[in-house]
């Protein structure tokens, strides 16, 4: 009678090859380190450059692929990247404040810097039992204190002069002195990044931000996690839950900014870091 042969233990590709067809949904960067596991190999510190027709102009879809493909380069790396990537987003949206308020002198210019303008309208549901942006966040029990310098800040500026007296005045040999936080500086803070929302003293806050910083205490912190896992955007447009359009894309860095959230909020398995104990732990599944 022959013998049977006896079946052999899965491979380590085995188990991760079955590990990504349970989440299709896992990012590219995830995939990528996912397919070196157990294989003795580096994962690989690039993400495939993407494609575009050479024969066309280049539209703000394909500005919005290259950003999801820096916002893939990053997350390759960690969350430490993908964090730096916010605060560098944020200062693109504080340049295109500039741009707006020093190359056009006409009257009620104003750039873009309030919630409504960068996102969408807060009043307008995400969810289909109607609920709102405000409705789907959680308030923190500690409140951020947070280094200008370092963190990702969106002030609303309007007046051209109040930015040239902040200028002038601040810093540790001037007349107002280094910035230091007082009544007039009020701002609340947004979680996972941290995403900082200044709604006092905007402009002083603004010129702390290129004259070395300052610590700021928030008045308070929210939790946002669940309304980035409910809205998405293709960068031309705000979506809720089963479609819903909020509204256009205002700002596309600050569309990669709620992408960068939602990959930060999301399951462990979405983190390079953390993909590599999901799969760690898949191997040791009896």
């Amino acid at each position: 009678m022959a013998s049977k042969t006896a079946k052999k233990p899965p491979t380590p590709e085995n188990l991760v090859d079955e590990f990504v067809k349970r989440r299709p949904r896992l990012a590219p960067s995830i995939l990528a380190s996912l397919k070196t596991m157990g294989t003795g190999r580096d994962p690989p510190k690039r993400v495939e450059r993407p494609s575009f027709p050479k024969r066309r102009g280049f539209t703000v879809s394909d500005q919005w692929i290259s950003l999801r493909w820096m916002i893939d380069t990053a997350e390759l790396q960690g969350t430490h990247a993908l964090r730096g990537l916010t605060l560098a987003l944020a200062r693109m949206i504080q340049a295109d404040a500039f741009k707006t308020l020093f190359l056009d002198a006409r009257p009620y210019r104003e750039p873009l810097g309030d919630i409504d303008e960068l996102l969408w309208d807060q009043t307008k549901p995400v969810t289909r039992d109607g609920k709102c942006l405000a409705h789907v966040m959680t308030r923190r029990r500690l409140r951020d204190q947070i280094d200008l310098a370092t963190t990702a800040v969106i002030a609303k500026i309007w007046e051209p002069w109040r930015v040239a007296k902040s200028l002038q005045n601040l810093g540790s040999d001037r007349a107002w002195g280094a910035w230091r936080q007082d009544q007039n500086h009020h701002a609340f803070s947004w979680h996972p990044w941290p995403l900082v929302w200044v709604y006092n003293g905007n402009h002083s806050v603004t010129a702390a931000t290129l004259r070395g910083g300052g610590t700021l205490k928030c008045e308070a912190s929210f939790d946002v996690s669940p309304l980035l896992q409910i809205v998405t955007t293709d960068g031309q447009s705000w979506f809720g839950e089963d479609r819903i359009v909020l509204g256009p894309v205002r700002s596309l860095p600050m569309a990669g900014i709620m992408e960068i959230g939602r990959r930060l909020s999301a399951p462990k398995a979405r983190i390079r870091d953390k993909g590599r104990a999901d799969a760690t732990a898949l191997r040791s599944k009896p």
